[in-house]
């Protein structure tokens, strides 16, 4: 079985991430290398590898390219691999035992990357603006979201949250193997981009319908706690627009979901008075369509940078690494 998910977004908060989750549960190899350097070609490998074996694998896609890859599991294994580079770079707290780190780039050409130095660093200050200015139209969308929000939870029957959070819980007979924290929807140059139904695969669907999914996080947040107080581990798939939150959540057996969906197993819906706040919902749709538009910008400027690494790259020596990161992880 393949999973996909993104282990990081982008948000109103700027790029948030949950690598750590992965690392605190897993043996983990870390790829260092800017871009172009081969570390998404390396990691669809490992999971081409894995599935060839037989194992299950989980995909973690990156937000700012949702073509290329941030990380791959293998639970099985007991192994991932992340990238290590901006914007989540990661150290290795024990080397050689619980993490190990290879640097795709440290037998690239550096001499020939020289003369075009000013232009490589020109696309990386134009990527950066084009990010500081989606976030600044994000923030702008969430704060629009949050009145819309705050008053459609106003309206909200208190009873009817604590019951729905209450009653998913007491169906939940198996937690996960730990709480993690990650997202199946992100914002990508793509627009915005859902895994969610490679995540709920072969588990029950609980679907939380609201004209906000301020509501479904509300319950959301309560089952965890009410999860936690029995000692049930849950993975929580955070919202891109309010990273603090879950968005949806997911157990061994259950999967909690904000989203009218039709295999659902059972449905819990809440249907609150409200006024028409579809003019205010438009213009937080139209400002987070310019932060996309601006992640498309910055997209353009990566892959021309990547131009210029992929041209320089020694990938007899990348080749030679792949191998050595597969006998890790598979012996």
């Amino acid at each position: 079985m393949v999973k996909s998910a993104f282990l990081g977004s982008n948000t109103p908060k700027g790029f948030v991430g949950y690598f750590d989750d992965m690392m605190n549960y897993y043996g983990t190899i870390i790829l260092k290398g800017g871009p172009g350097t081969g570390k998404s070609t390396l990691m669809k490998k490992i999971a081409e590898k894995a599935q060839s074996e037989g194992f299950d694998c989980e995909l973690y896609y990156c937000s700012g390219d949702p073509d290329s890859l941030d990380g791959v599991c293998i639970p099985e294994r007991n192994f991932c691999v992340l990238d290590g580079t901006s914007p989540h770079p990661l150290d290795a707290p024990a080397p050689l035992i619980n993490e190990f780190v290879f640097n795709l780039a440290d037998k690239a050409n550096a001499e020939a990357l020289k003369p075009f130095a000013v232009t490589i660093k020109e696309h990386l200050a134009y990527k950066k603006r084009y990010y500081q200015c989606a976030y600044a139209y994000l923030r702008a969308a969430a704060s629009l979201r949050k009145y819309c929000d705050d008053y459609i939870l106003s309206r909200t029957d208190e009873r009817s949250l604590n019951v729905a959070a209450l009653d998913i819980a007491n169906q939940i007979n198996r937690g996960t193997r730990a709480a993690r924290r990650f997202f199946a929807d992100a914002i990508t140059p793509k627009g915005d981009v859902s895994f969610l139904d490679s995540l709920v695969q072969e588990k029950r669907i609980f679907a939380l319908i609201a004209p906000s999914d301020a509501v479904a996080r509300e319950v959301i947040s309560r089952t965890e706690k009410l999860l936690a107080v029995r000692g049930l581990n849950s993975h929580s798939l955070k919202s891109p627009f309010f990273p603090e939150s879950g968005l949806h959540l997911v157990t061994d057996d259950i999967a909690v979901v904000a989203q009218t969906n039709s295999d659902a197993d059972k449905i819990y819906e809440f249907r609150p008075l409200t006024a028409d706040l579809s003019h205010i919902e438009a213009e937080a749709r139209d400002l987070t369509d310019k932060a996309i538009g601006c992640f498309v910008k910055a997209r353009e400027h990566h892959l021309a940078v990547e131009e210029y690494y992929v041209k320089n790259m020694d990938f007899a020596d990348i080749n030679k690494k792949t191998q050595r990161i597969l006998s890790i992880i598979f012996g």
